[in-house]
């Protein structure tokens, strides 16, 4: 799905839909960090004060999307 118009505030994809918060996420995405700790683990999170709710919601979303959605039966049409 591509997300337009996020810094408005709700974005929509080629169908319509759409996405409130947009501005929202795309902060939370902006503000992301992937670090690396002395061990060579690498952690990601949102630096402290800040929120990443909507983009582990995203991270999740879109593994369950890639390695989840066939097991579900063949796709359906989902109306909000």
């Amino acid at each position: 799905m591509c997300l337009e118009g996020l810094s408005d505030g709700a974005g929509s994809d080629s169908r319509g839909n759409v996405l409130r918060d947009g501005a929202e996420l795309q902060k939370q995405l902006s503000d992301y960090q992937v670090q690396f700790t002395q061990a060579g683990n690498m952690t990601m999170n949102a630096p402290a004060g800040a929120n990443d709710d909507m983009v582990s919601a995203l991270a999740m979303a879109w593994f369950g999307v890639m390695h989840c959605a066939g097991s579900l039966g063949p796709p359906r049409e989902v109306r909000w």
